[in-house]
C-alpha cells in the first residue's frame, strides 16, 4: 500500500504535544477548608452577640425610656432634635411569669451633643413600670427624668445609689 505525499506527511509528523499539566488544587482546598472552619465559630458568636443586644434594643423598657427622652423638653433643648440612639443597648433584662427587672444603658445623640442614659424598670402583673431614667451629659451634669415611677422635671447632680 502506497501513501500519497500528503498522507505520508500526516502520519510521519510528530504527535502533538500533551496538554499542559494542571497544577494541583489541593492547596486551595485546604486554605478554604481551614478558613471556613475558622469562620463558622466567629459567625456563631457574632450571631449570639447580635441577637442578645438586639433583644435589649427591642425590649419594652428600652422603648419606654427612649420615647420619654424623645418627648422631654429638657433633653430636646440640650441635645436638639431628632434624638437617636448611638451604639448598642447594654444591661440586663429578666422577665418571667408576669414579673421582672430591667436595667439598661445606652447613649443618645442629637445635633447639639450626646448623653449616656440609664434606665431601671420593674415588671408587675405583666406591665412594665419605669422606676428611674437618668441622663448623664459629658460635662458631668446628671438629670433624672423619672424617679420612683413618677416624672421629675429636672434634678441636676443626683446622688449615686
Amino acid at each position: 500500500m502506497a501513501f500519497s505525499p500528503e498522507e505520508y506527511e500526516r502520519f510521519s509528523a510528530e504527535p502533538p504535544p500533551p496538554p499542559p499539566r494542571r497544577r494541583s488544587n489541593w492547596v486551595w482546598v485546604i486554605v478554604l477548608g481551614v478558613g471556613l472552619f475558622a469562620a463558622l465559630p466567629l459567625c456563631c458568636c457574632g450571631g449570639i452577640f447580635w441577637f442578645s443586644f438586639s433583644a435589649l434594643a427591642n425590649s419594652e423598657p428600652y422603648r419606654m425610656a427612649f420615647e420619654q427622652l424623645s418627648e422631654d423638653r429638657g433633653v430636646q433643648d440640650r441635645l436638639g432634635r431628632p434624638i437617636r440612639r448611638r451604639g448598642l443597648v447594654s444591661g440586663s433584662l429578666d422577665a418571667r411569669n408576669g414579673r421582672g427587672n430591667a436595667r439598661l444603658q445606652f447613649t443618645i445623640t442629637g445635633p447639639k451633643g450626646e448623653a449616656d442614659v440609664e434606665t431601671k424598670a420593674v415588671r408587675v402583673g405583666g406591665r412594665w413600670i419605669q422606676r428611674e431614667l437618668r441622663i448623664r451629659y459629658p460635662d458631668g451634669e446628671q438629670v433624672i427624668v423619672v424617679r420612683g415611677g413618677e416624672r421629675v422635671e429636672v434634678l441636676p447632680e443626683a446622688p449615686e445609689e
